[in-house]
């Protein structure tokens, strides 16, 4: 899983400068999920950001790619 954060961009302020210096604000972390996920349901998973602050935590992107997918037969 990988998880990436940053404050909120302004756009109503926007310059080239202004945007490029937020763009190196954005912080990333991979994560790596120890215990299969349950097929067909929703599964709930803890991540910590540390030390991330609240004020950088204004935009949240998850995303996941797997290297195994297990298909149950009904």
């Amino acid at each position: 899983m990988k998880a990436t954060w940053s404050k909120q961009y302004d756009y109503s302020h926007y310059t080239q400068a202004s945007f490029e210096e937020w763009q190196k604000s954005i912080q990333q972390r991979d994560i790596d999920l120890t215990s299969a996920l349950d097929a067909g349901s929703w599964n709930s998973v803890e991540i910590i950001l540390a030390p991330a602050t609240a004020e950088q935590l204004d935009t949240v992107t998850l995303s996941m790619t797997a290297n195994t997918v297990q298909l149950t037969i009904k």
